[in-house]
């Protein structure tokens, strides 16, 4: 009788992250797992560098290749790019390069 072993979960942000599909609509993302989810299956159309970058970010923190805050601020940034960050709603760190859309 075989043993099947589960994927160890990576953890979850220390501060969840609130984006919004429609205004006032917001839905709590709470680590890299969840935002990776959100990223290839329930993102909208807007998808330029930064929801590139997060992709790839979040994927390799979900492998154990990349930490959590960098997953976190890849995410952030992509959904500052998109135009769904719920910026009343998300808590913690939102550093600089997080929030500037260029």
């Amino acid at each position: 009788m075989g043993i099947a072993l589960k994927k160890p979960t990576v953890g979850v942000w220390a501060a969840p992250v609130v984006i919004e599909f429609q205004p006032g609509c917001g839905e709590t993302v709470h680590g890299p797992e969840q935002a990776l989810h959100y990223l290839l299956i329930r993102w909208p159309v807007q998808r330029g560098r930064r929801y590139e970058q997060a992709c790839m970010v979040t994927a390799m923190c979900v492998e154990g290749h990349h930490g959590l805050s960098q997953a976190r601020e890849a995410f952030i940034a992509a959904a500052v790019e998109a135009n769904i960050l719920s910026m009343m709603r998300t808590t913690g760190s939102l550093g600089a390069s997080s929030i500037s859309s260029h």
